[in-house]
């Protein structure tokens, strides 16, 4: 039995983007919030492309072609560049998602969304932010001679992690209280430990 007095939309509701929240709601239950809220503002995406080239919003009018044809149109800006890959698969994913919450079924989907807009892009094209030692060396010399032994300590262990230079300068790095104890003694000019730092990272 429907929870609303509409069968628009699947019984979710009479708006297509409200309704495909509430299906949403309904499938995670309790928690997962953050996942909830980033499938249901993608949705909105989709429904506001299917209102405005296509005239529908009830999802009781989407079908497989529909869909593809949403598709296509990412492609198309991933092609132009407008839109990054990774994104345009998750607008699809949550396309997928949604359809599936309010039709209580997987008849209507695209299967695999990068044969649309192509695969992520996982491989790293460069060295990442603050991991150029002779910078970290530098560093520490100059906030060890300013008695500063935090800061410098918080600069290796994210080196040595791998983090980034946003993160580095993060007082929330995970765990960032024990690494600084345990590595935060190689501050203390003693140079062998952030040779072996160095070493542990180059293997």
């Amino acid at each position: 039995m429907s929870k609303f007095t509409t069968q628009r939309n699947f019984g979710f509701g009479k708006q297509m983007d409200w309704a495909g929240h509430q299906a949403l709601k309904d499938i995670y239950g309790r928690g997962h919030f953050g996942t909830v809220a980033s499938h249901a503002q993608r949705w909105r995406q989709f429904c506001h492309w299917a209102r405005s080239i296509h005239g529908i919003n009830d999802a009781c009018a989407i079908d497989q072609s529909l869909l593809e044809s949403y598709a296509a149109d990412l492609a198309e800006r991933v092609e132009d560049e407008t839109l990054a890959v990774s994104y345009a698969q998750n607008l699809i994913v949550s396309a997928n998602i949604t359809l599936e919450a309010m039709r209580q079924d997987k008849t209507i989907r695209i299967e695999s969304p990068a044969s649309y807009v192509g695969k992520r892009q996982t491989v790293r094209t460069k060295i990442p932010d603050g991991m150029d030692w002779s910078e970290i060396d530098r560093l520490v010399a100059c906030l060890s001679a300013k008695n500063l032994h935090r800061q410098p300590s918080s600069s290796c262990c994210a080196a040595v992690s791998e983090y980034d230079s946003a993160r580095q300068s993060s007082p929330t790095l995970p765990t960032g209280n024990v690494r600084q104890e345990n590595m935060g003694r190689l501050i203390s000019g003693k140079a062998p430990r952030v040779a072996a730092a160095r070493r542990s990272n180059a293997g």
